[in-house]
């Protein structure tokens, strides 16, 4: 009759609302029968969204028993298994303006896809490095090279930890770098240019070898500070400016021509390296400027 299906239906609207649900685990089947001296394989479903430990108290409703019977279910979120294959990498001396790449691994050891990204980094040195990629997708057991690149204008000793954000893991993936950034090394052959006793408007030289001892091109520039500009300028440098090859020299000549009789002090033949800093050298240069004696 209608009056018995609406019963059942009432009955079926109850059951459901006491079916056992829950986000992380499932049961299948969720209901049925139990013939006498028989049993029945019930399968819980275990299905984490986050690294961390799981519990909660699923019932047992028997029909025409008073009481529901507790079970409980437990289960621990095991999340991505990535790692670096180095956790620390010294990529010893790096010169600075240049562009230096080294290769590191990440590497998925565990089965759950891992899908990671760069945290960006706030440091000064930080902001130096680059990494491709960045970001992407590991299957399990799947590894992926990631070139990193550092070129820094700031000299000095660094130590910086990159932190990767793996999704689903609360604990992100750390690459520390350390070194230092350095500049060209070179070696100048003169410890002082003395002109000696010059004539008025005479032109006196002198020569100096700066040599190149690192592994990397190297720019420089020369200048006297205290020097007059303009046709005033008393002191020329040859070539003033220019680049030179690793393990290279370069010969620098200094002219001096004197538009005033004194003695020349406090007179210095400073070194530029773009990147690294100005008189980053100084190669000091004493003159005596005089005329005859008329009597």
């Amino acid at each position: 009759s209608q009056r018995e299906r609406l019963k059942a239906a009432q009955r079926d609207v109850l059951l459901d609302a006491q079916m056992f649900g829950d986000a992380n685990f499932s049961c299948s089947p969720a209901e049925g029968t139990l013939w006498p001296h028989s049993e029945v394989e019930v399968i819980v479903q275990f299905t984490p969204d986050f690294t961390r430990d799981y519990e909660v108290t699923a019932y047992v409703d028997v029909q025409g028993a008073s009481d529901r019977i507790p079970v409980l279910v437990r289960g621990t979120g095991l999340g991505p298994l990535a790692v670096f294959s180095y956790d620390v990498l010294d990529v010893g001396q790096a010169f600075c303006g240049v562009v230096h790449t080294y290769d590191v691994e990440l590497q998925n050891r565990g089965k759950i896809d891992v899908n990671f990204s760069l945290v960006p980094p706030t440091s000064v040195f930080g902001a130096k490095f680059g990494f491709e990629p960045d970001a992407g997708h590991l299957a399990g057991g799947e590894i992926q090279i990631i070139r990193v690149r550092l070129c820094s204008d700031v000299l000095g000793n660094f130590c910086e930890t990159f932190k990767w954000a793996i999704a689903g893991s609360a604990s992100p993936v750390e690459l520390q770098l350390t070194g230092h950034v350095t500049g060209p090394s070179y070696e100048i052959d003169a410890e002082v240019l003395d002109f000696g006793l010059c004539s008025f408007g005479f032109r006196y030289t002198k020569e100096l070898t700066l040599t190149n001892t690192c592994d990397i091109p190297m720019r420089f520039g020369w200048r006297v500070p205290a020097d007059k500009d303009g046709p005033d300028r008393e002191f020329h440098v040859v070539p003033a400016r220019g680049q030179i090859l690793p393990g290279g020299r370069q010969k620098v000549t200094v002219e001096f021509v004197s538009h005033s009789v004194q003695r020349y002090t406090g007179y210095v033949l400073a070194l530029d390296i773009p990147i690294v800093g100005d008189g980053v050298a100084c190669v000091p240069m004493e003159a005596e400027c005089v005329v005859p004696r008329l009597s």
